[in-house]
């Protein structure tokens, strides 16, 4: 009997975002972008919360701006909540600041995304991202002004890596703005949890971890354009 079998997303895996965002000084990432660029893959560390929620560090703006967002291959729409959000949210949660940046472009349309939690409101723009040692200019993101759950602590927002399928608006997901500024080689990622207690992990985008693998790796069709396989029980 044939099944579908649906590559968890870290929201079903790991209970849904949170947030927190810092004005930090850019990183000097000219060196890790030429390595980027010459392997055509790109490495992001992965960091583990005390509710066991992975996450990534990326910088959206100019002067940087630093958010904890988790990495969703549920969804393909990237937020991070405004500073003009509704929400008047307790701890550690920060909100990205658009009036502070000089690489922001509003691209004057609003975005919805329904989660099975709740749903998401706000503005699409266009922003400097730096993720791994990476800078991509002119990056669509949004700016969420109303999040209709809670948002789990030390978290920002979502980076979402699945197809873009069902987005009738045109937007960039995170895969295709990686290969359209030849950041990566492949529209492929490869993630690599931790056995050893540290907490940490990586996400590989651009091709599969087989330095980490012990044996030869195997390939399936994905099934219904997402990232989904069908299994034999």
């Amino acid at each position: 009997m044939n099944f579908l079998t649906r590559i968890p997303t870290f929201l079903h895996l790991l209970g849904f975002i949170a947030a927190q965002v810092f004005v930090s000084q850019a990183p000097s990432i000219q060196q890790d972008y030429e390595r980027v660029k010459r392997d055509g893959s790109l490495t992001v560390d992965l960091h583990v919360t005390s509710d066991d929620i992975y996450y990534a560090e990326v910088n959206f703006g100019t002067p940087a701006q630093l958010f904890r967002v988790i990495l969703d291959t549920g969804s393909d729409v990237n937020w991070v909540e405004s500073t003009n959000s509704f929400a008047d949210r307790q701890g550690s949660h920060g909100k990205y600041d658009a009036s502070v940046s000089s690489s922001y472009t509003d691209l004057c349309y609003n975005f919805t995304i329904i989660y099975k939690i709740g749903r998401v409101f706000g503005y699409m723009g266009e922003e400097t991202l730096q993720i791994g040692g990476a800078i991509l200019e002119n990056f669509q993101f949004g700016e969420a002004i109303n999040v209709s759950f809670s948002i789990p602590l030390k978290l920002d927002g979502i980076l979402g890596l699945s197809y873009d399928l069902y987005d009738t608006q045109g937007r960039e997901t995170l895969l295709n703005a990686m290969i359209s500024r030849n950041l990566i080689a492949k529209p492929v990622f490869a993630l690599d949890y931790s056995r050893t207690g540290s907490r940490k992990g990586k996400i590989i985008f651009g091709k599969a971890a087989q330095e980490s693998i012990p044996g030869s790796l195997v390939y399936e069709t994905l099934a219904f354009n997402e990232w989904a396989i069908n299994s034999t029980a």
